[in-house]
Formats: C-alpha cells, sequence, structure tokens
C-alpha cells in the first residue's frame, strides 16, 4: 500500500470511529470554550470520562474475544492543533507527540499482566483526528481496561458498510 492509501485509510477509520462516539458526545462537555460549535466532538476528552459505551444490550461470555475501540483522555493531535492558542506557533509534530504520549500511557496502564495474555491485541492505533486504539479482548476485561486513567471511553468496534 502507498503511504497515501494508508492515511487515506486511517483517516476514514478516525471519522467512522468519530461517528461511532456520537452519543458518548453529548454525555461529555469540554471543560474550555474554545468558540467553534465543531471543537467540542473534537475535545469532548476534556469533559468526564464517560467508560463504557454502547454495551447496553452487550451479552458474551467472559472469555469470547470482542473488537472495541478506546478513546483516550488525550484528545487527538489535530483538536490539539486548533485549540492551541499560544503566543508561539508550534509544529504539527508537537501535538502528534502529545497525542502519542497518551499510546504510551495507556500500554503502561495496561501493564505487563494484561498486555501478556494471549488473546489481547492491539491491532489498530490512531492519533490525529481519534486518539485512541482498537483491540481484540477477551470480553471479560472490557470494564479493566475502562478502568485505566487513560481511557475516556470504550465501545464495540462496529464495522460500517457502505451501498
Amino acid at each position: 500500500m502507498t503511504k497515501r492509501t494508508t492515511r487515506g485509510i486511517s483517516l476514514l477509520l478516525a471519522c467512522l470511529m468519530l461517528l461511532t462516539l456520537l452519543p458518548g458526545a453529548a454525555l461529555a462537555r469540554p471543560a474550555v470554550d474554545l468558540g467553534t460549535p465543531n471543537m467540542g466532538l473534537l475535545t469532548q476528552t476534556l469533559g468526564q470520562p464517560i467508560g463504557l459505551h454502547g454495551f447496553e444490550h452487550f451479552t458474551a461470555d467472559p472469555d469470547e474475544i470482542v473488537n472495541i475501540s478506546v478513546q483516550f483522555v488525550t484528545p487527538p493531535a489535530v483538536a490539539q492543533r486548533l485549540a492551541y492558542d499560544g503566543p508561539v506557533l508550534l509544529s504539527d509534530s508537537v501535538f502528534e507527540s502529545r497525542a502519542l504520549e497518551a499510546h504510551d500511557a495507556f500500554r503502561e496502564q495496561l501493564g505487563v499482566q494484561l498486555l501478556g495474555r494471549a488473546s489481547l491485541e492491539i491491532y489498530s492505533e490512531h492519533h490525529s483526528l481519534f486518539n485512541g486504539v482498537f483491540m481484540r479482548v477477551p470480553a471479560g476485561m472490557i470494564e479493566e481496561i475502562a478502568a485505566l486513567d487513560e481511557v475516556f471511553s470504550v465501545s464495540p468496534a462496529q464495522r460500517i458498510y457502505t451501498t
């Protein structure tokens, strides 16, 4: 795959992820007023973490492997850049680094004992428009993951098909 195709797929996945989290956006309020109506969605993680979302009718054996999306408390790089109003211009790499630090914090919080489980897999990571990961985990681990400090929300990862 070319770099452009990979970026396009990543952008599409991030947009789809944001669409699946729209109900969660109604529950969370940004801690700062950025003055732009659309910034609320990008900065929703500045509000109170919502934890588990979308599992209301979820029934699975605790050992069943499920796909989940984990959104981090740290806002995505684009939201950080748009919200920044400091006196000095910063490069995009500064905001990307800050967003990626959340990935390191998440892995640290997840801990060796959880990452060492054969049935746990992080299969996709994002930091631009959506800051978080997509994972395959045993259903019994979902609540443990949602309780981590860097986690804003955990929801079922759903594939969206168009016709």
